[in-house]
Order: C-alpha cells, then sequence, then structure tokens
C-alpha cells in the first residue's frame, strides 16, 4: 500500500527540469543520418521546428548474471563504432518538446519551461504517439520494423542554493537516503561530491540507477542536480514490454525519490497526497 501512495504523489513546486522516456532497440539496418530529416518534414508538424545533431549514444544492456552484479557499470556498455551515424535532435521548443532518434534509439524528452510538470501518464501518451509515428515512418518506407530490447526512464531534479542547502555540507539535509553528515577535523571544508548508486528492481526487471553531482548553469549559481534513471530489458525473461516496463520503472524510480530525499525537502517542494 506505501508504494501505491507513492506513486500518486505529487509536488506543486518539484524539483523535476526534465522527464526522458526512451526504447532501444536492433540497430536498422537501412539506417543513415538523412532518415531523421525524412522523417521530420514528411512524419511532424510545423511545431517541430529545429534539428540538431548529437554524438550517438553508446548501447546498454541491464544484465543480472552473478559475475556482472559486482562489475563496475561501465564495462557492462557495449561499445560503439566510432562511424556511427549522429543521434538527431528534432525540438518542439515552445512546448519543452525534443525526440531523438539514432540506429538503436528512440527517445522523447519533456524539459521545463513554465507552469507545473505534466504527469507522467500525459508524458507516456506524447512518447507513444510520437514512437507509433516513427515506427509508420519506417513501415511506409520499407526500412523494416523495431525490435526493441530495452525501456529506460530517466527523471532530472535541479535544486538551486536557497532555503534547503547554502553549502554541499548541507546535501545531507536534501538526500539522507544517500548521504551522510558527515564532519571532517581541523581546517578542512567540504567543498563537493559527484556519485552514483545502482538497485536491482527484484527480481531482475532492471535497475534504477542514481547520480548526484554539483554544477553550475552557465556563470550563475551553483546548483545540486540528481537524476533518476529506470532502465530493464524487453522479452519473455522479463515478462515486459516497451510500456509495461516504462511503468515498471516510473514506480521504481519514484519509490527512490521519495525514498532517498528528507522530509523537510519534500514539504519545501510541496508534496501532497490524494
Amino acid at each position: 500500500m506505501l508504494a501505491t501512495v507513492y506513486i500518486m504523489a505529487e509536488f506543486t513546486n518539484a524539483p523535476l527540469i526534465e522527464t526522458v522516456l526512451g526504447v532501444q532497440f536492433a540497430p536498422i539496418k537501412e539506417y543513415t543520418s538523412a532518415l531523421p530529416a525524412w522523417f521530420w518534414k514528411n512524419y511532424l508538424g510545423p511545431e517541430w521546428n529545429a534539428v540538431f545533431d548529437a554524438p550517438p549514444l553508446i548501447d546498454q544492456f541491464e544484465t543480472f548474471e552473478e559475475q556482472q552484479r559486482w562489475a563496475p557499470p561501465g564495462i557492462l556498455f557495449k561499445l560503439e563504432a566510432v562511424s556511427a551515424p549522429p543521434r538527431v535532435k528534432i525540438a518542439n521548443g515552445a512546448e519543452g518538446r525534443l525526440i531523438q532518434l539514432q540506429a538503436t534509439r528512440f527517445i522523447y524528452n519533456w524539459e521545463k519551461r513554465s507552469g507545473l510538470y505534466p504527469h507522467y501518464e500525459n508524458v507516456k501518451a506524447e512518447f507513444k504517439r510520437y514512437f507509433a509515428t516513427w515506427q509508420r515512418f519506417l513501415q511506409d518506407n520499407a526500412l523494416g520494423e523495431i525490435t526493441p530490447n530495452q525501456w529506460e526512464l530517466t527523471y532530472v531534479n535541479r535544486v538551486a542554493r536557497g532555503d534547503l542547502w547554502q553549502t554541499p555540507s548541507d546535501w545531507h539535509k536534501i538526500l539522507p537516503g544517500l548521504l551522510a553528515q558527515g564532519m571532517v577535523e581541523g581546517d578542512m571544508r567540504f567543498e563537493g561530491f559527484g556519485g552514483e548508486w545502482h538497485y536491482e528492481i527484484a527480481p531482475a526487471r532492471g535497475r534504477v540507477h542514481v547520480s548526484v553531482q554539483f554544477a553550475r548553469i552557465g556563470a550563475g549559481e551553483p546548483v545540486l542536480v540528481f537524476q533518476t534513471t529506470a532502465r530493464g530489458p524487453i522479452g519473455k525473461e522479463t515478462g515486459l514490454d516497451i510500456e509495461t516496463g516504462l511503468d515498471v520503472g516510473h514506480s521504481a524510480a519514484i519509490d527512490t525519490f521519495l525514498g532517498i530525499t528528507s522530509g523537510e525537502a519534500k514539504r519545501h517542494w510541496g508534496m501532497v497526497r490524494p
């Protein structure tokens, strides 16, 4: 019952600045860097008004063999060829939406502009709509069908210096589930921290990865950034497809967020429960 309450929790002033839903799949054999432009011009509306190139993302696979449970996360990732076509970002800047395409990925982003964050179900509905459009584009042009292998969901939160923290030594007040209050004797002053935590979504349905880092936005004030990514395999071994995987990841990510953040922080962000 507690997990259900967690999933339903909402915030009037959430620190959330970005939500990312994605699916990874076997490489599209006929993929070239021209396909995203073709898709953009013929299958998306005029509100999608900007395109950018970015380096392709490395394929990532959550595996659960015993010898890999204790391995550093980096060595679980397959390296991509340097010559792989770029990742293409298609932006709807007015509404803070982004579609990212590469030979093995379809990613949909909500990025904060103003106002309240959209509920997960709303972002998922948009993801499903545009992913279906991408699949239709591939089918219409005899480019093959997608064979998905991983689902992925990411929440990015940013907390500016202010009421909740003044120096990095205050961060434990925001994230007591990750950071303990520490003191160093003498003339030492704690200045910053960056780290990662990894949790299995039992039994072997996926993982939640949490990262915390100190950053600055341009030349402005420092911010605490903490990101939660849930990812897992699609297929018979888990019984999860794209949508059910994203739902499992959403539930796990929310449980993690509420488990690692303090009551003071949740009250500051205006947590409400129906």
